[in-house]
């Protein structure tokens, strides 16, 4: 997928604040914790990549590589993790399924509406 069509925002530390996101998404959304050092990460990014682009007029897509800091604060323990956020930019449940874009879409519907 070209990376100019995807819609996933990149956040750095600055943009939580406590267990939410300074700028909460419409409905609802999704934040992709990552590290540039991870294949599976790599590997992962263009299904993120593609959900965003599909879903991009609903959901909001996030992506940040964690320091110590965020690890902690989420209890990040492997990578890729992804949780979701309401609309009120809580970060609170991590998605445990499949990590392919079908079941990620359906989950999503189902966590928001």
């Amino acid at each position: 997928m070209n990376e100019n069509i995807s819609k996933v925002v990149k956040l750095s530390k600055k943009d939580f604040k406590a267990d939410k996101l300074t700028k909460p998404p419409k409905i609802g959304g999704m934040i992709l914790f990552k590290m540039s050092w991870c294949h599976h990460c790599k590997d992962f990014l263009p299904i993120y990549q593609e959900i965003s682009a599909y879903l991009d007029k609903i959901y909001d897509f996030y992506s940040v590589e964690p320091d110590d800091y965020l690890v902690d604060k989420f209890k990040l323990k492997y990578f890729p993790t992804l949780k979701f956020v309401d609309k009120n930019g809580k970060i609170y449940k991590e998605y445990k399924g499949n990590r392919n874009a079908l079941d990620i879409i359906s989950q999503m519907n189902k966590e928001f509406n």
